[in-house]
């Protein structure tokens, strides 16, 4: 881990993971499957250039649609966004290239897409960096080292906090540049970080000092292992480390329930050993589902129809939209139910895949190169701070974890299924990159969910363990051997 303060003027404590690549590569899919929002400055920027006519496709459709009084109610993140072509693609993107930034320049383009894939999180010891997985180059570790980047990531962290400001309503804007002027003018505890006191569990809270030792904890375990990848693929599956990072996590919950003193953590080794039954209970079932059907069954329902993305809700009801509506909430009824309550879920290219059979069928053990990849995603995410907390709707540490692990599973039912139907026995390393960039691009907007659906999904994800029979299940799968 890097550690760099090179901003002399506001000291900027920048902290950058090791091992991990990213350059644009111009594939230009990351420029798919959303509308891109834009905040007040990245629409005057662009709005008054003539598009129509420097090039014929810029001519043939809309190329923004508005939110503004649903922004102001606090219903939509941003007050514009990019208006999707029907293929579900930026209308921007010419021949897989922005041509926002070929005829504008990059610093015209929106903050949004400036600052993608970086994620930052501002903490008591400075700003933890990362990138998230729905780019194919991060996926694929392509590129320069971030290690090598801290000038160009420091600038990306600016561009970060202009734009948190920028998607800030009114008030809230207002709010936030009084603290400010009254730090300017000497006050002290004005600012309050959110990370200054993190739940561990929904009921367990611990200092930010005490979660760094947790933390640091799991995170040797997972670099260890993933430097032991090339050498014993057998012996450090993901499924493996999961298992003992639940164990960390669990062990440091007890020596903060029972006062003890958490900088024990360090010498605790975890031990995994088989249960008698490893069948997985009808909840760690139903949840997984539920999870997978959010990953990746829900993006394809939502993503069908693009006039859903720009359909305003005063007029969802009238004329041709409520067919379309209703048509679309049918959808999600009918699959939400094939995927959470019978495990079949329909898949793109697939058809209609059967979750259990794909958790149970035999594979073959996970490669070297597939156990890299899955390491270097937990790895991130831990290091980055991006799966717990602010980032990721206010979820307790526990409960992002048990995410995270859920996210696992379901990126291997997807390539198990996609496997099965080539009647295969072996994942292939082209499914595994599909599914993370899919799954990436989801857990993206786990940060923008209602508070209402946040508590749900918080409170779901809260019980310890709670994927563990599932993980043995699906280690007995790809051939595991017992711990006892």
């Amino acid at each position: 881990m890097k550690a760099d303060s090179s901003d002399h003027e506001h000291q900027i404590v920048l902290h950058i993971p090791d091992e991990v690549k990213y350059s644009c590569q111009g594939c230009g899919r990351c420029c798919s499957g959303w509308s891109v929002g834009l905040t007040e400055e990245d629409y005057s920027r662009v709005k008054d250039t003539d598009w129509a006519s420097l090039h014929p496709d810029l001519a043939k459709r809309d190329l923004f649609f508005h939110r503004e009084k649903e922004f102001l109610d606090g219903s939509a993140v941003y007050p514009h966004y990019t208006a999707p072509t029907p293929e579900g693609k930026c209308p921007f993107l010419i021949d897989n290239l922005c041509y926002i930034h070929g005829h504008l320049g990059e610093d015209q383009k929106p903050l949004t897409c400036r600052i993608f894939p970086y994620t930052f999180a501002e903490t008591p010891t400075g700003v933890y960096t990362g990138v998230v997985f729905n780019s194919m180059a991060a996926v694929r570790n392509v590129g320069a080292p971030l290690t090598e980047q801290k000038e160009a990531l420091l600038e990306h962290f600016k561009l970060t906090v202009q734009h948190k400001k920028a998607t800030l309503k009114p008030e809230a804007r207002a709010a936030e540049d009084e603290i400010l002027a009254a730090i300017a003018a000497g006050a002290t505890a004005v600012y309050t970080n959110p990370f200054e006191t993190v739940s561990l569990t929904p009921a367990c809270q611990v200092t930010w000092a005490e979660y760094l030792m947790i933390e640091e904890r799991m995170i040797a375990l997972v670099q260890k292992r993933m430097h032991l990848a090339d050498e014993q693929p057998n012996d450090c599956s993901i499924l493996d480390t999961l298992l003992m990072c639940s164990e960390i996590l669990m062990q440091g919950r007890k020596l903060k329930l029972t006062n003890a003193n958490i900088a024990e953590i360090k010498d605790f080794s975890p031990e995994l050993r088989t249960p008698v039954d490893i069948t997985p209970s009808g909840i760690e079932q139903m949840t997984l589902r539920m999870l997978f059907y959010r990953f990746f069954v829900y993006p394809t329902v939502r993503t069908s129809d693009s006039r859903l993305w720009q359909m305003q809700k005063s007029k969802a009801l009238q004329g041709n939209n409520a067919m379309v509506v209703a048509k679309t909430f049918s959808k999600y009824a009918a699959s939400g139910m094939q995927t959470i309550l019978f495990g079949k879920a329909g898949l793109p290219l697939l058809g209609d895949v059967n979750l259990d059979k794909a958790m149970v069928a035999p594979f073959k053990n996970l490669d070297a190169e597939c156990n890299r990849l899955f390491h270097r995603w937990i790895y991130l995410k831990l290091f980055s701070k991006s799966y717990f907390g602010p980032a990721a709707a206010g979820f307790s540490v526990l409960s992002g974890f048990n995410c995270l692990i859920a996210g696992v599973l379901s990126v291997l039912l997807y390539a198990k299924s996609a496997a099965v139907h080539r009647k295969e026995d072996t994942v292939a390393m082209p499914d595994i990159y599909e599914s993370y960039w899919l799954l990436d691009r989801e857990l993206l907007t786990i940060g923008q969910i209602p508070e209402q659906e946040s508590r749900m999904y918080n409170a779901g994800l809260s019980a310890p363990r709670l994927f563990n029979k599932v993980l043995w299940a699906m280690t007995k799968a790809f051939g595991g051997a017992a711990k006892n």
